[in-house]
């Protein structure tokens, strides 16, 4: 009679479905545990990984130093971007350096080393005989950087610079090869047998060129030394500065060119003190530009200041050279001098293939502003120049006054 009498307390399988949504919650809460942890580990490893690309450019050297991507920091990590070469940290060298010190006569070593590939080198003074490139496509980018002899006084002992050459015999061409932003204060930049090279916004004390054809060299500053551009074809050499601010006997002329051929010489500031030394200076030895046995060049716009010699020398056997618009002042001798080109025998060769002296300004020269008192007539066209002191006929066609 009791219509409760075959009934639970409770539902049936009711405590089965208390245990199912327990588990069910149970899951739905560590699911969204888990995606609450994954989203804020995903942030922290993006994070991480953000700061870690920004610390991977240091490095620390066998000697606890940090090497960073732009310089070399003892103690303190100083923050700076890039990728470059430290000279004394092998660890940076990633085998584009080659360490081999070479021993002179004498017996001292040289500290030298070998660049190939692309070199940018951290912005820092290195101590060091000798950088050598003997690889086409080298690239060598200093950065600023300042390259001294390793003591003091040693420049010529250790034949101090950067030198491309390859030795062999016959002699070996190195091409495409860049040397840029150095600083050899006490040095050389020597380029022999190079071709389709660049030279650009070095400052050294000597440049040497020697059998190197199609190559460019600009903005560079040779100071207190000299240029020589010898045997050399296709050669640019334009917006140079080379100047000394003292009279030296020992390296004489300032721009020597030695069998120069089909070359360019413009744009560039060649000078001197204005003031004369009191001792005797060799005049036929401190000279601007000196033209020798060169052939098919220009040479225009360059501004010559203050030489006690001559400020161009055209000499012996020099023929198809264009001397136009330059500007020589204050020589101590003469402006441009045509007197060496005199010659014995037939110069039948030289009257067909004329030099041409054009369109420039020669004025104070303590001498003859142009001199032509060798044999000229037949291998040197004078005209239309700004001068005031001549012996060749027709070469000056305005006054300096």
């Amino acid at each position: 009679d009791n219509p409760n009498i075959f009934k639970h307390n409770y539902p049936r399988n009711g405590m089965k479905k208390g245990k199912n949504k327990t588990i069910v919650r149970k899951f739905v809460d560590q699911v969204s545990v888990f995606a609450v942890k994954s989203v804020f580990m995903f942030f922290v490893l993006f994070l991480g990984m953000n700061v870690l690309g920004h610390l991977l450019s240091f490095v620390l050297d066998g000697s606890g130093n940090l090497i960073t991507g732009d310089a070399t920091v003892a103690g303190n990590a100083v923050a700076v971007l890039g990728n470059c070469v430290d000279l004394t940290k092998s660890i940076t060298w990633n085998g584009k350096i080659n360490y081999k010190p070479e021993n002179t006569k004498e017996g001292i070593i040289i500290p030298t080393y070998y660049i190939n590939g692309e070199v940018t080198l951290c912005k820092k003074e290195y101590k060091l005989g000798v950088i050598r490139i003997e690889e086409h496509n080298t690239l060598l980018n200093c950065n600023g950087a300042i390259i001294i002899p390793p003591k003091d006084g040693d420049a010529n002992l250790y034949n101090h610079g950067i030198h491309l050459l390859k030795e062999g015999i016959p002699a070996v061409s190195v091409n495409n090869v860049k040397i840029k932003n150095c600083l050899v204060p006490e040095g050389d930049i020597i380029l022999e047998n190079a071709n389709l090279g660049k030279v650009n916004n070095n400052i050294v004390k000597f440049l040497h060129v020697y059998s190197t054809k199609n190559t460019e060299i600009k903005q560079n500053k040779i100071s207190e030394g000299k240029v020589y551009l010898i045997e050399s074809n296709r050669v640019t050499f334009s917006n140079n500065l080379i100047e000394r601010t003292t009279y030296q006997k020992t390296y004489g002329d300032l721009l020597d060119t030695f069998l120069l051929k089909e070359s360019t010489v413009s744009n560039n500031l060649i000078k001197v003190p204005d003031e004369k030394p009191m001792e005797s200076v060799d005049n036929n030895f401190y000279r601007g530009i000196v033209i020798s046995a060169g052939n098919n060049n220009l040479f225009k716009n360059n501004e010559l200041q203050g030489f006690f010699g001559d400020g161009i020398s055209l000499s012996t056997s020099s023929y198809k050279n264009n001397i136009i618009s330059n500007t020589i002042k204050n020589n101590g001798v003469t402006g441009i001098s045509l007197g060496k080109l005199e010659s014995s025998g037939d110069n039948s060769k030289l009257t067909q293939v004329k030099n041409i002296i054009e369109g420039n300004i020669i004025c104070n020269s303590e001498g003859l502003d142009i001199d032509g008192s060798g044999k000229i007539k037949d291998q040197v066209v004078v005209r239309e120049n700004t001068c005031d002191k001549t012996n060749v006929v027709d070469a000056c066609s305005k006054s300096c006054a």
